[in-house]
């Protein structure tokens, strides 16, 4: 453990975890974020992994590197350390922009001007799809149209406008209020759920 919070006195590695718990990157593209040299990055998560914090995982020729999901009866001690690394990073002034909602990857570039269909799984809330075309559009890049697989919308999903959307399948659901205004609740039929 002593190891652990010695390892995690380096503002750099900090930075590195805090990054991969929000999403999966590999060295060139925290080389990217950090505006750090690739050794050193590959230095930390050497550190990080050998620590037993962080995970990684081979697609095609990149390597991504992720946080090691706590196991069992790490779960508190592991929500107690994220907190303190949260409170940590606000004091890394170099880690301001590190948090920004979406960032592209480094081989994804627009062109002012390029027509752009965003493409996803499934569309429920929208908010994340809604973040992306404002970030493409904050690059000059116009969206045409969205095409997502599943089509779940609830009472929430954002309101694209007049914005082509394509899907190959929609899942209707009724929401309700409360369960007094539950058709199904109101004749006793048992509550199931189902995962998607």
């Amino acid at each position: 453990m002593l190891q652990n919070l010695r390892l995690l006195a380096d503002p750099s590695r900090i930075r590195i975890l805090l990054l991969v718990t929000r999403e999966e990157l590999s060295v060139a593209e925290l080389q990217n974020i950090l505006n750090m040299g690739q050794s050193r990055i590959s230095t930390h998560l050497a550190q990080l992994k050998g620590a037993g914090l962080v995970d990684d995982r081979r697609s095609g020729k990149s390597v991504l590197y992720r946080l090691r999901p706590p196991r069992g009866s790490e779960s508190k001690a592991f929500s107690q350390l994220m907190e303190v690394l949260q409170e940590a990073a606000s004091e890394i002034p170099e880690a301001e922009h590190d948090s920004e909602a979406l960032h592209f990857r480094q081989y994804l570039e627009q062109s002012p001007g390029e027509l752009v269909v965003i493409v996803d799984d499934i569309l429920r809330t929208g908010k994340k799809l809604g973040e992306l075309k404002r970030l493409l559009e904050s690059r000059g890049a116009t969206v045409v149209g969205l095409a997502v697989i599943i089509y779940q919308p609830t009472p929430d999903t954002l309101d694209f406008g007049n914005l082509p959307l394509y899907y190959l399948a929609k899942l209707d659901a009724r929401y309700y209020a409360n369960a007094a205004h539950c058709e199904l609740c109101k004749r006793g039929v048992p509550l199931e759920k189902v995962w998607i």
